[in-house]
């Protein structure tokens, strides 16, 4: 999530939530992923490639290492 959007001493920057957990290459570099986890995932990252595009973003570089992985939640980054 983004917070802030601004401009500092004539630097443009933004603030984002901090996201713990893994990536999902990570995870898999790790051993077998569950049948249950794996669709859990899978789930996760079609929904948020569906909220992307109704917004109009293409991500372009969807891979394992951009998707982290927590308890809770899956989250699309870079």
């Amino acid at each position: 999530r983004t917070f802030d959007l601004g401009v500092h001493d004539a630097v443009r920057f933004l603030t984002m939530e901090l996201v713990g957990g893994r990536s999902l290459g990570r995870c898999a570099r790790e051993g077998p992923i569950s049948l249950v986890e794996t669709l859990r995932v899978a789930s996760e990252i079609s929904h948020g490639l569906t909220a992307a595009h109704a917004a109009g973003v293409v991500h372009r570089d969807l891979k394992p290492d951009n998707v982290l992985v927590t308890d809770d939640r899956v989250v699309l980054t870079d």
